[in-house]
């Protein structure tokens, strides 16, 4: 009596697993606002500025996504090339012209280390795009690339 109970409680687990496994989330790259391709590379530009004149000498630490279908989680791989301190934030920017902060950190990097930053969307909406900011004084010249990923 009792293998009975322990092969069908063997064989609960087992469907239970396969069903987990046929549910791993698909994940779409987005494409680049102002750009070409899915994945963008730079090079960390010194802080922005303002000039006389309302004008402003702008950095390059933001970079915006374009989503073009609905996801429930984003997810932002950058991998430095060089060793430093990145400062990171990932936002969510909806068509209500509000936005999430889904991630806003000092990570430190090594050599061509990846690192993930992973947001959920709001329940009611989805985002239109998705801005990652990498910069940070303590890398100005600094390289990394990023590419953002929508997951259903």
């Amino acid at each position: 009596m009792i293998s009975k109970i322990a092969s069908a409680a063997i064989v609960v687990s087992l469907c239970g697993f396969s069903s987990t496994v046929a549910a791993a989330p698909v994940c779409t790259p987005l494409k680049v606002v102002g750009g070409t391709g899915t994945t963008v590379a730079k090079e960390v530009s010194a802080p922005g500025v303002p000039l006389p004149y309302g004008l402003k000498k702008s950095d390059n630490w933001n970079t915006d996504f374009e989503v073009t279908s609905p996801a429930s989680t984003y997810v932002a791989d950058i991998v430095a090339k060089n060793l430093g301190n990145y400062r990171i934030s990932m936002y969510l920017k909806y068509p209500d012209n509000t936005s999430d902060k889904v991630f806003d950190q000092d990570v430190s990097l090594q050599n061509n280390q990846k690192y993930t930053i992973r947001g959920s969307r709001r329940t009611n909406m989805s985002p239109y795009q998705v801005n990652l900011f990498v910069g940070g004084i303590p890398v100005v010249g600094n390289s990394y690339t990023a590419t953002v990923y929508g997951c259903r």
